[in-house]
C-alpha cells in the first residue's frame, strides 16, 4: 500500500516478544510482566472465599518504545 514505517504509520504490539526485536524497524511494544501475572493469578485463586483476597492487582507494565512509532506530525 505504499506505507512507510513510522513515517506513514505507526505500529505497536505487545508482549515484546523476540521477534519484536528481530524484525525491521523493531517493533515498539509494551512488555507485560506474564511470570508475575500467573503467579498473582493462582496466589488469588488459592485465596477464593477468604476475606484477605484482594478485589484488584496492578503490576507494572512497561512500553518499550523502538522504531515502529514515530511522533504525531504537525
Amino acid at each position: 500500500m505504499g506505507l512507510h514505517v513510522p513515517k506513514k504509520l505507526s505500529v505497536a504490539g505487545v508482549d515484546d516478544s523476540v521477534i519484536a526485536q528481530i524484525v525491521w524497524p523493531q517493533l515498539t511494544t509494551c512488555h507485560r510482566p506474564i511470570g508475575k501475572m500467573a503467579d498473582a493469578a493462582v496466589s488469588i485463586l488459592l485465596l477464593e472465599g477468604q476475606e484477605q483476597r484482594p478485589s484488584s492487582l496492578h503490576l507494572e507494565h512497561k512500553l518499550i518504545v523502538r522504531g515502529s512509532t514515530a511522533p504525531p506530525s504537525s
